[in-house]
């Protein structure tokens, strides 16, 4: 079971990390509103102003589920 995969044939290389890692890392995290600031602003960052690349825009768009 890998923990962590990179999609380097897909244009947008997304990166997968396994629910176990998220929780883990998320019960790590004393101060959550620095973290979740830091994912905010770094989303911000990679969106692009006029979205171009429609399978960059779903896979930033799924980004934003929470499960």
């Amino acid at each position: 079971m890998p923990y962590c995969s990179l999609d380097s044939s897909s244009p947008s290389r997304a990166v997968r990390v396994h629910a176990l890692v998220q929780r883990a890392t998320l019960d790590s995290v004393t101060s959550g509103g620095v973290l979740v600031r830091v994912a905010a602003d770094a989303l911000v960052q990679a969106w692009p102003v006029i979205e171009r690349d429609t399978q960059l825009a779903q896979v930033l768009r799924a980004g934003l589920l929470h499960e």
